[in-house]
């Protein structure tokens, strides 16, 4: 089949090659050609549990109707996915009507100041503290 640039076939791209940030793995194309976001996440067992970063979730919350996230269970068996892939569209709406849970693992942690701008007793730069 020759290479038609208008087939959304070969508009899919693998985004997490060049920007891991996106908040998707990758770009496609439904069939009426309307865009779909895809992550990918996958677990060694059948158990659905996976980590969903922040840019991924806003992501998701921007793109309600086109981010799908694709379950791949026992990711060693890869390539044979005889396991079946688990397709989730809007995992959002999923999450809020709570079939599906997400709770807070992780907290960035920062401070508005430079270290050396900082008057607090309780925080103490070792590297210039005298001994």
């Amino acid at each position: 089949m020759p290479r038609n640039s208008k087939d959304p076939y070969y508009l899919v791209r693998r985004v997490s090659e060049y920007n891991i940030n996106a908040g998707y793995d990758v770009i496609s194309f439904n069939t009426d050609g309307s865009v779909r976001y895809i992550e990918v996440k996958s677990a060694k067992t059948f158990k659905i549990q996976f980590y969903w970063s922040a840019a991924e979730i806003q992501f998701a919350k921007a793109h309600p109707g086109e981010y799908w996230l694709y379950f791949v269970p026992r990711s060693q068996d890869l390539p044979n996915i005889g396991n079946g892939l688990i397709i989730f569209n809007n995992p959002l709406s999923l999450v809020k009507e709570g079939v599906l849970k997400m709770e807070p693992i992780n907290f960035h942690i920062h401070m508005d100041k430079d270290i050396e701008r900082v008057d607090d007793p309780r925080i103490m730069n070792e590297m210039t503290e005298q001994i």
